[in-house]
């Protein structure tokens, strides 16, 4: 009886000894997984995907105006913005109203959406890049035959 006390005391405390670094490492996680949620907030890793067609570019000001539907949205560029027009590295001045954009951006402390990246170019054809669709009562062409 003396044994089997001694043997249940014993691994009850080694239990408890392999538990507290767990807990312990569990608490740390909790404080810091709360710290960095509130930091992606305020900053996300790759920002948030816009897309749209310039309207206007203002280089005393570092902005670059969408045309909206509803309203205008003006996204600052700042010395970290990366512009590319047509696969290559641009610079503000390089971007025209009526180009297509898209990128991320993100943010500021200010609440001013400011662009993290951003790719410009020209306005796509209507129709390009899609396979014409067949006539009426015509037959759809097959590869190969």
């Amino acid at each position: 009886m003396n044994r089997s006390f001694a043997v249940l005391t014993s691994l009850a405390a080694v239990m408890l000894l392999s538990l507290s670094p767990t807990l312990t490492r569990a608490e740390d996680g909790a404080a810091t997984s709360s710290s960095s949620e509130s930091s992606r907030k305020e900053a996300p890793k790759g920002g948030f995907p816009f897309r749209g067609q310039v309207g206007s570019v203002d280089a005393s000001a570092r902005t670059v105006t969408l045309a909206g539907k509803k309203r205008d949205r003006v996204l600052h560029v700042t010395d970290q913005t990366r512009i590319e027009r047509d696969g290559k590295s641009a610079s503000l001045a390089d971007i025209r109203p009526g180009d297509q954009a898209r990128g991320s951006l993100m943010k500021d402390a200010e609440g001013r959406e400011v662009l993290l990246k951003a790719t410009f170019g020209e306005r796509a054809a209507e129709g390009a890049g899609k396979t014409p669709a067949a006539s009426p009562g015509e037959a759809p062409q097959q590869a190969g035959l």
